[in-house]
């Protein structure tokens, strides 16, 4: 995908991806993309997803939590 860096640093038997996105309508494509390159690798569902919750990606809600 364009805009996109990937990295996959293996610590201690375990797998990690890094995605640098360049752009902020990427992340949900780029989330998809990994799960189905994962479930295709290691026949194994996604179980824990995290993120550092960085509020440029979030939509601004007033306290109803409507937009």
């Amino acid at each position: 995908m364009k805009g996109i860096v990937e990295g996959s640093p293996q610590i201690n038997s375990r797998y990690g991806n890094l995605y640098l996105i360049l752009e902020k309508s990427l992340p949900l494509d780029v989330f998809k993309s990994f799960e189905a390159k994962v479930e295709l690798q290691l026949r194994k569902k996604i179980k824990v997803v995290k993120s550092n919750r960085a509020d440029e990606y979030y939509d601004r809600y007033d306290g109803s939590r409507k937009q």
